[in-house]
């Protein structure tokens, strides 16, 4: 039989091991979404044409591989004994820039596939009353209208 003292420590043990989950998680998705935004204000702010690149590849594609890789390799690990949670972390960082990527690809994807018969979706939608313009829309489209694909 286990004692009351037994029972209260394994007990306190599995409170913690359940808030490290609850931690990491929140870590590794505020993480994921800050690498999104970062991305996405670091295309628009610093690239040309909308979209910041390395080398001839579009930063946040290889920046989203990098970090993936870092996370395989293991080389964000802490020494404190959260080798879990420096992995982690460099496969949210990698998720958050390859999201960045998958939705500014998506969007041009949209736009060249004909601007003027996408709908109504936001692809398709011209400035409508009270909507703001989207600044990495529009340069998209104009650069697809520059090249005749619209």
């Amino acid at each position: 039989m286990t004692s009351k003292l037994e029972r209260a420590r394994n007990a306190v043990k599995n409170m913690k091991e359940r808030s490290d989950e609850a931690v990491s998680n929140a870590v590794t998705s505020a993480v994921t979404v800050a690498a999104a935004g970062g991305m996405a204000y670091a295309n628009v702010r610093f690239g040309d044409d909308d979209r910041l690149k390395v080398a001839g590849i579009d930063a946040d594609l290889a920046g989203g591989l990098l970090f993936h890789a870092l996370g395989f390799a293991g080389l964000g690990q802490a020494r404190s004994g959260r080798a879990q949670m420096g992995s982690a972390v460099m496969h949210a960082l990698g998720n958050g820039l390859l999201s960045c990527y998958a939705v500014n690809k998506a969007m041009e994807i949209a736009v060249n596939a004909g601007y003027q018969g996408a709908g109504t979706g936001a692809a398709g939608r011209r400035q409508m009353p009270g909507r703001q313009p989207n600044y990495m829309h529009q340069n998209i489209y104009a650069r697809a209208s520059a090249e005749g694909r619209v």
